[in-house]
């Protein structure tokens, strides 16, 4: 089941919250670390990064990661 993309927001909205984060900085910080990840030399994160279309958004990626999980 795919979850629509408003109620992953308010789940990460949520997370962000409970940590005392404001939601900007939140996604701030989750774009940021994704593309460190992207640049990553790690034959499992070019394999992972491999499986990412070019203009996946960050929700995008992180429905991924939830989903390998």
């Amino acid at each position: 089941m795919e979850i629509g993309l408003n109620v992953e927001n308010q789940v990460f909205s949520r997370v962000a919250e409970r940590h005392g984060v404001e939601s900007s900085a939140f996604w701030n910080e989750i774009r940021e670390a994704l593309e460190v990840a992207r640049r990553s030399p790690e034959p499992a994160a070019r394999a992972f990064w491999e499986t990412v279309p070019e203009n996946a958004t960050a929700a995008d990626v992180l429905r991924r990661i939830v989903e390998m999980v």
